[in-house]
């Protein structure tokens, strides 16, 4: 059995919202963000979408020569 004192004092508040309050709520959560952690955010949930490489993360610099010949 748990102790009485190490259990919490205080309980997380869980609501239940509708769509809208819901979109709201975000809007509003996002626009107290700078620029800059809106898109660290975008980021992120890009890396997480599509996997994150770090030997790969650059553009590869990739030169092609040809030969012209003279007509």
């Amino acid at each position: 059995m748990i102790p009485a004192e190490s259990l919490p004092t205080e309980l997380p508040v869980v609501r239940l919202l509708s769509r809208q309050e819901a979109e709201r709520e975000d809007r509003v959560f996002w626009h107290s963000k700078t620029p800059a952690e809106r898109l660290a955010a975008a980021e992120q949930l890009r890396q997480i979408a599509y996997g994150y490489d770090a030997a790969s993360a650059r553009i590869p610099a990739i030169a092609e020569f040809t030969e012209l010949k003279r007509r």
